[in-house]
């Protein structure tokens, strides 16, 4: 293989790397929007029962257009142990 075709491949193959890494994440952003329009779904009653409340939601949303507003959502629930209450309900 000649030096030209050995660095062509290589801006390929990184280019290739950069790109599926680019389409993760916009999976991953995607994803997290729709998490979240599922918990704005959810009602007073609903969202206590995971440690969270609507003003939590309210919170969530400045993190931006591009941010992952469900982070601040399960930092909350989890300051709160909402998930491990529950779980702990359950065994009961």
């Amino acid at each position: 293989m000649t030096s030209l075709a050995t660095t062509c491949t290589s801006a390929f193959s990184t280019f290739t790397v950069a790109a599926q890494r680019k389409v993760a994440a916009i999976g991953a952003w995607y994803q997290a929007r729709r998490d979240y329009r599922l918990l704005c779904q959810m009602d007073d009653s609903m969202l206590k029962d995971i440690g969270l409340s609507s003003s939590d939601l309210r919170d969530a949303t400045t993190v931006g257009v591009f941010g992952d507003p469900t982070s601040i959502v399960a930092g909350r629930a989890a300051e709160r142990g909402g998930w491990r209450r529950q779980s702990s309900l359950k065994g009961r």
